[in-house]
């Protein structure tokens, strides 16, 4: 299945992009190794955020691909996916789109918010960028640890803060579940 969708529209081009996480097939839980034998009717499934479900690598018996689609016609046509999933550090569990929406910088930098998990599949939050109009993509250094969902939006001085779901504070009111960071360096580091 694909998921977490995540919409960016160049504010320069008008070109719409559409990020999102593909599953090929199934890991083991417990191994993190590839089930062979599946069919349309099978009905074992493992989430890419529990257990073993993506693991290191960037092949699609390894982990899950971060796919990207574009359109230039307001989304009459789109272009066929574009995986950059190679983007992500090698170790990573899993590198994925956050689900919202991108946004184009002042300098015309596309960022997506994006999310996954690290070498101990401990997850993140993150930004992933182009600076070429989408022909490449980089992703950055995590801006903290145990977040997921993020939204990404650009300050007046050209920073970016980045937004976050913080699951340390899942299920306690008293506080705002929330982490926030900010990056002047494009996810290099964060405050």
């Amino acid at each position: 299945g694909v998921s977490d969708a995540c919409i960016l529209v160049d504010d320069r081009t008008g070109d719409i992009y559409v990020a999102g996480l593909w599953m090929h097939g199934l890991l083991d839980a417990e191994t993190g190794k590839w089930v062979e034998g599946l069919t349309a009717d099978s009905t074992r499934w493992l989430h890419q955020w529990r257990a073993k479900g993506s693991q290191p690598g960037f092949g699609v018996k390894e982990t899950s691909q971060f796919l990207i689609t574009k359109s230039s016609d307001d989304g009459l046509t789109w272009s066929e996916p574009i995986n950059i999933t190679s983007a992500k550090k090698k170790e990573w569990w899993l590198f994925a789109p956050a689900p919202g929406q991108g946004i184009t910088m002042t300098d015309g930098t596309l960022v997506f918010p994006s999310q996954g998990r690290d070498e101990n599949g401990t997850s993140f939050s993150n930004i992933t960028w182009s600076k070429d109009g989408g022909k490449t993509w980089k992703t950055s250094n995590p801006a903290t640890k145990n977040t997921t969902e993020c939204a990404v939006v650009e300050l007046q001085d050209g920073s970016l803060m980045l937004n976050m779901r913080d699951n340390r504070n899942r299920g306690n009111e008293e506080v705002n579940g929330r982490s926030v960071f900010v990056t002047s360096d494009l996810g290099e580091t964060w405050k």
